[in-house]
């Protein structure tokens, strides 16, 4: 019997965002799988059409962009955007859509048809950068109403939190179903603490929201058992040259290069904390359960996080870190120099329980059950 023929779209790089990889990668025993994506996923034998952004003529037509983001009109925003050979793409027959984040919505209805799609909501939308003046004037109506327009034509809604999915449910009355961002399952144990060298680890991408400056500052609080190492991705910006230089001033942290997604949880897995303040400077931040939290368990490290709502309940429910009273770096200094390597040994055998848990082999099984579903009726 063949394949249910399957179309994965993104606005981003499929070979990076962890998201779209684990939906191929998880799928594509059940599906025939083509991706629409800025960039080609690792598996190259899949079949792949390109994103690419359509520069504006001239100033006249960047404006005419902006304005029309600013009243909501998101078809003459999108104009920025084609996929290459999209007249192939939409004559070929798809059993199943899933499309990642808000941007590429409309495109996915206009290739889908009558075909179900299933909305994978990476963020809350409407509230995507609420910090930012600039974006709640011009492209706070536009998300909403992109969402107001689509958002109960879904066959299924998935999203990465509790707190996320209650935003969808309170905002359009729809039952959003979760699942974790957590990696593929690593056959690892937990390695033994060393009471004199404590070591602290936060990888991913850099953005100002995320105040990694908080966690550099942290540092000069901390007991001189403690180091940090930072494994960073971001863009050669101003904010990021200025981390690098505040985090070379300290002796108590490095600075390494970065190691593809798939090594990470091995990679991380000689040391024994996992590193992640992030204040709540948008709703998405306070909302969410980010990747790098289940890469920590999944290196079966103990994990010190800020109380965010979402990280906080996985944190208490296994007793696999420490939970700061608030977000600054004080807060979290004060609880890192109470700890004892017994304490944190005992977090990391934990953690190596949650990990029998929270990995990609468990969490996809949602994604599979709904995209099965979606299908269900076509199987002859």
């Amino acid at each position: 019997m063949s394949k249910h023929k399957l179309l994965i779209i993104s606005f981003t790089d499929a070979s990076r965002d962890p998201r779209v990889h684990r939906q191929i990668s998880y799928l594509d025993a059940f599906f025939d799988i083509t991706v629409v994506a800025t960039a080609p996923p690792v598996d190259d034998t899949l079949r792949f059409f390109p994103v690419r952004y359509a520069k504006a003529p001239g100033m006249q037509e960047k404006l005419h962009r902006m304005f029309a983001a600013m009243r909501g009109d998101y078809l003459r925003y999108l104009r920025r955007y084609y996929i290459e050979d999209v007249n192939t793409l939409k004559k070929a027959h798809f059993d199943l859509v899933i499309v990642n984040d808000a941007l590429p919505i409309p495109f996915a209805f206009h290739i889908a048809r009558d075909t179900p799609i299933i909305f994978d909501a990476h963020e809350f939308y409407p509230r995507q950068v609420d910090n930012s003046t600039f974006w709640n004037i011009f492209f706070k109506k536009m998300f909403e109403n992109i969402c107001h327009d689509y958002i109960k034509k879904f066959h299924a809604v998935t999203t990465v939190a509790h707190e996320m999915a209650n935003a969808y449910a309170t905002a359009y009355s729809i039952s959003p179903e979760i699942v974790y961002s957590a990696p593929p399952y690593e056959d690892l144990t937990p390695t033994p603490v060393d009471p004199h060298r404590i070591r602290m680890i936060h990888h991913g991408g850099v953005s100002r929201q995320r105040k990694i400056e908080d966690m550099i500052k942290m540092m000069d609080l901390l007991d001189e058992r403690y180091s940090l190492d930072l494994m960073l991705i971001g863009k050669p910006t101003p904010y990021f040259s200025t981390l690098r230089k505040e985090a070379e001033k300290r002796k108590n942290i490095s600075w390494l290069p970065p190691v593809e997604m798939h090594a990470l949880a091995k990679e991380t897995n000689k040391y024994d904390i996992g590193l992640f303040i992030m204040p709540p400077t948008t709703y998405n931040l306070q909302c969410t359960i980010p990747n790098k939290f289940f890469e920590f368990i999944q290196a079966r490290l103990a994990v010190a996080i800020g109380p965010s709502a979402g990280m906080s309940t996985i944190a208490r429910e296994y007793g696999i870190g420490i939970i700061a009273d608030d977000f600054t770096p004080q807060g979290m200094a004060r609880k890192l120099n109470m700890l004892t390597s017994d304490d944190i040994y005992s977090m990391k055998v934990r953690s190596d329980a949650a990990a029998k848990t929270y990995n990609a082999e468990i969490c996809m099984q949602t994604m599979r059950r709904i995209a099965m579903n979606a299908v269900a009726p076509q199987t002859s």
